[in-house]
């Protein structure tokens, strides 16, 4: 089976544009609109969990981060969306743990961790 890399990249960029104003259904349904044979692909997985984060849907996000944690290749991005849920769910240890598998593969990381408000309770553990 042939990939329309056209279609995914456009739905991907619908997703973004959604996410940079904060329009999370919205978001979600430009990856909903892609055809059910890239719905899977690992680029679409993150996004939805940036979706989930940023719609504050922790438990889903924890759902969908555990499942695909160890089914993708290991990306900074799923650790650093399971940082944020285990954070804001108070679970601190769990949150150190992805912050710094995140780290370990992208220490550009770090300055998404200092300024994001879903790590609140990490940074108060320190």
């Amino acid at each position: 089976m042939e990939i329309d890399e056209g279609i995914l990249n456009d739905g991907l960029q619908k997703c973004d544009g959604y996410c940079r104003i904060s329009m999370w259904n919205e978001a979600w349904n430009a990856l909903e609109d892609l055809p059910d044979e890239l719905r899977m692909f690992p680029v679409v997985l993150v996004q939805r969990l940036r979706i989930l984060v940023g719609s504050e849907e922790w438990a889903k996000t924890r759902i969908l981060g555990e499942s695909v944690v160890d089914l993708l290749p290991p990306t900074a991005a799923i650790h650093y969306y399971l940082a944020c849920a285990y954070s804001e769910t108070g679970e601190v240890k769990l949150a150190k743990e992805e912050v710094s598998k995140c780290m370990e593969l992208d220490p550009e990381y770090g300055l998404l961790f200092t300024d994001s408000p879903h790590m609140k309770a990490y940074w108060n553990s320190l």
